[in-house]
């Protein structure tokens, strides 16, 4: 893989990971009151004192709301089924408006975001299209071998 390929990447992950980061900050065991709740100190100990972490939670961000817009425009939001459980019907009927919602400032704006067609030109576009892929797959099987609630990409 193109050493500049591997690097964006390495940034998407580690937006990845500063994305886990910030919902267990924003969830944390407050040892003494036994309750969840924000914590600041961690957050920035582990996202926000890094501008970097920052920058690569905000390009992921960039790259889910392009997603979100791109299987709205096609027609596929409307149609895709989260759980094949009736009973979480309304719910999931909630959770496309609640995307549309939150992708839709950005579709005037999607052009100047990020150019996903520059990540993969060149002479080595299809290999490197495929290690991308592969390279997905890899962290969507650690990702699906997680039960419990907590992340264990926390540390």
């Amino acid at each position: 893989m193109v050493v500049t390929n591997l690097f964006k990447f390495g940034r998407l992950i580690s937006g990845l990971h500063s994305s886990i980061s910030t919902h267990l900050t924003n969830e944390f065991l407050d040892l003494t009151t036994k309750q969840y709740g924000p914590n600041l100190k961690q957050f920035m100990f582990r996202v926000g004192d890094y501008a970097d972490r920052f920058e690569n939670l905000y390009l992921n961000y960039i790259i889910v709301a392009k997603a979100v817009l791109k299987l709205d425009k096609l027609g596929f939001l409307d149609n895709l089924t989260f759980c094949e459980d009736d009973q979480f019907a309304a719910k999931e009927e909630s959770l496309k408006k609640e995307l549309k919602k939150l992708a839709s400032p950005f579709a005037e704006i999607e052009g100047d975001l990020f150019n996903e067609h520059l990540l993969f030109q060149g002479d080595d576009s299809q290999l490197v299209k495929e290690e991308f892929k592969e390279k997905f797959r890899n962290v969507s099987s650690i990702m699906d071998c997680v039960h419990c609630d907590r992340c264990r990409l926390w540390d």
